[in-house]
């Protein structure tokens, strides 16, 4: 397990200078990536010396990063923040191509599906781009003024999630974003305490937790509004009441304010849960795959099968010359 690639390239010099970082890393070598529509990054430490100074290099943003670990290509991006210390140790953070979406345009999609909204979004910001999974469901027509890239994706994924069932994500496959499924990305890994896995824990969570809905619809011109509730008395006597308030569309009728009100309630009403497991590292797990893990717990036994399936919502690799970690935080499916 070693570093069998770590270039920075200095695009802002005519001709390009390559620099070989390698054998200048302090520390270990941070690797995130998340599916809740992030930018994947790489933060690591350089110590930059008399010599390097002599040859005209030090990290600068905007620098091209290529990492590759044991002969796999893991990380390619660009600078965003540098910093230094008396110590003349850089700190280097760096995105990948994900960190594009963060920029802001303003767009007319037509009635389409999520794959042609992502197509058009990556031509528009000229990144390599691939369907891992196509969906047939469309999205209905909407102008984006002033939003970011992520949240016009963002709005079309949870579409076809409200509507459909079926859940979407991006993410970056070292300098190609891709947009997939998530059943598209299941593997035979497991983790589990008799072989890679070294601790995990198990949160639930009531915090986004509502019981009651109301749906409103306001009409401008009278001041009036009208409104549709949907409640879950056994969740009301359980947690208490926690109300949630969802504004309608102007052209719909008490029986879709009805439909919505019920719909958000079944998609509120339940607690979250997220497991969060330190093991071994592997290329074979980063945010979007799915994988199945198995513990021993008397607590648990009721919740969790053996070998149970899971997908992971972040995972962060840490690497290192002594050792290869990572800590996935992952949803039960």
């Amino acid at each position: 397990m070693t570093i069998t690639k770590f270039t920075l390239t200095h695009v802002a010099s005519n001709p390009a200078i390559i620099w070989d970082v390698a054998e200048l890393v302090k520390g270990s070598i941070k690797w995130e990536t998340d599916i809740e529509f992030a930018a994947g990054g790489l933060s690591f430490s350089i110590y930059v010396g008399n010599n390097d100074y002599s040859r005209g290099f030090h990290p600068s943003n905007g620098d091209i990063v290529d990492f590759h670990w044991d002969n796999k290509k893991v990380f390619y991006g660009r600078v965003f923040k540098v910093s230094t210390d008396e110590k003349e140790i850089f700190q280097v953070t760096a995105y990948d191509n994900l960190r594009y979406l963060k920029g802001e345009d303003a767009l007319v999609f037509p009635v389409s599906t999520a794959r042609q909204r992502f197509e058009r979004i990556m031509k528009i910001c000229q990144l390599p781009y691939k369907v891992v999974s196509d969906t047939t469901y469309k999205v209905k027509a909407e102008v984006c003024d002033g939003d970011t890239y992520f949240n016009m994706m963002k709005k079309a994924i949870e579409d076809i999630k409200k509507a459909t069932g079926n859940e979407y994500f991006l993410r970056t496959n070292y300098n190609v974003v891709e947009f997939a499924q998530t059943t598209a990305t299941r593997t035979k890994l497991l983790i589990d305490e008799n072989s890679t896995m070294t601790s995990w824990s198990f949160d639930f969570s009531a915090d986004e937790l509502y019981n009651v809905v109301k749906v409103v619809k306001t009409d401008s011109e009278s001041k009036s509004f009208t409104s549709s509730t949907a409640a879950w008395q056994d969740s009301i006597h359980r947690y208490g009441r926690l109300s949630k308030v969802e504004k309608a569309e102007t052209d719909m009728n008490q029986a879709q304010m009805d439909a919505k009100a019920n719909q958000l309630l079944r998609e509120l009403s339940n607690e979250t849960n997220e497991l969060t497991l330190e093991a071994i590292g592997t290329l074979n797990v980063r945010a979007g795959n799915r994988f199945f893990f198995s513990i021993n717990s008397n607590f648990l036994k009721d919740l969790i099968k053996n070998e149970h399936e899971v997908l992971a919502k972040s995972v962060t690799h840490v690497f290192d010359e002594a050792s290869w970690t990572m800590q996935i935080k992952a949803r039960l499916l």
